[in-house]
């Protein structure tokens, strides 16, 4: 996952051309739609303490509680530029993964107030959805090369639910974590029908309730046949670590979740 930031990284500087600062709106769209399929790899882990204080265990989602690694969902990314130069861009992402395993625990686990002993069978809902909102600026654009820096927000939603039926046990539990981020953006219109895009954002940071670590990057290749129609085919890498402390004169409930994914993504897209 470092090694593919650091490649991210690079693919941005490297297109960074050593020329004169210029005001060029073509070819860059003033803004788009794109929807696609999302096929990811997931490892997640996630601890959650019981509302006594007592520690919970340190669960792999996918080795221990049976949720599936790999899951088909979708993707929506819809950005707009605005501004006779069009240097300044406003993006919304939205992606909404919903994963479900069920298994015969080799081990005891604490979840929160639940335990589940040795030989339980435990079903599992765990779902993650991602609503960002950026705005980033071109520092320099061309008829060629836009480079930009942005900021926003990452906003998580985790919702999970382990249960034992035959136990009577469960554990349901749901919380969002907003996290801001800083990145930079970069495409090059290779051809006047191909195009490369790249993007990174990084953040830590502590708030309120919320600690939160974040490094998203993605690598993408676009083919615009038509005037108003293109497809793109990228690979983003997320890997992210939120932990949650309990509220003051409230139930004291942690937790901690860690979230490394790499997904494929094939999209299409509508521009003008």
């Amino acid at each position: 996952m470092r090694a593919y930031c650091i490649f991210t990284a690079c693919a941005l500087v490297a297109v960074f051309p050593c020329t004169v600062h210029a005001q060029a709106t073509l070819p860059w769209e003033k803004g788009s739609f794109q929807i696609g399929g999302f096929i990811t790899s997931s490892d997640t882990e996630m601890r959650v303490d019981s509302t006594g204080g007592g520690a919970g265990a340190v669960v792999n989602v996918e080795d221990a509680l049976g949720v599936k690694g790999e899951k088909n969902t979708y993707r929506i990314d819809t950005f707009y530029r605005f501004g006779e130069t069009r240097r300044h861009q406003v993006d919304l992402h939205y992606f909404d993964s919903r994963r479900s395993g069920d298994r015969v625990v080799d081990d005891t686990i604490q979840i929160g107030d639940a335990t589940f002993p040795v030989g339980a069978q435990v079903s599992t809902q765990f779902d993650l959805k991602f609503i960002n909102l950026d705005y980033s600026y071109a520092f320099f654009q061309d008829d060629r090369v836009r480079l930009a820096v942005a900021g926003g927000v990452h906003s998580t939603g985790v919702h999970y639910k382990v249960s034992s039926p035959g136990l009577g046990l469960f554990e349901d539990q749901s919380y969002t974590a907003p996290l801001p981020v800083a990145g930079l953006r970069g495409e090059v219109a290779v051809t006047e029908r191909w195009r490369l895009k790249a993007a990174l954002d990084l953040f830590y940071l502590k708030y309120d309730r919320y600690t939160g670590t974040l490094a998203d990057s993605t690598l993408a290749v676009e083919y615009l046949p038509f005037k108003h129609m293109g497809v793109g085919l990228g690979l983003n890498s997320l890997r992210m670590r939120v932990e949650a402390e309990g509220e003051d004169g409230g139930p004291k409930l942690n937790s901690e979740l860690k979230f490394n994914f790499t997904g494929l993504l094939l999209y299409g897209k509508f521009f003008f």
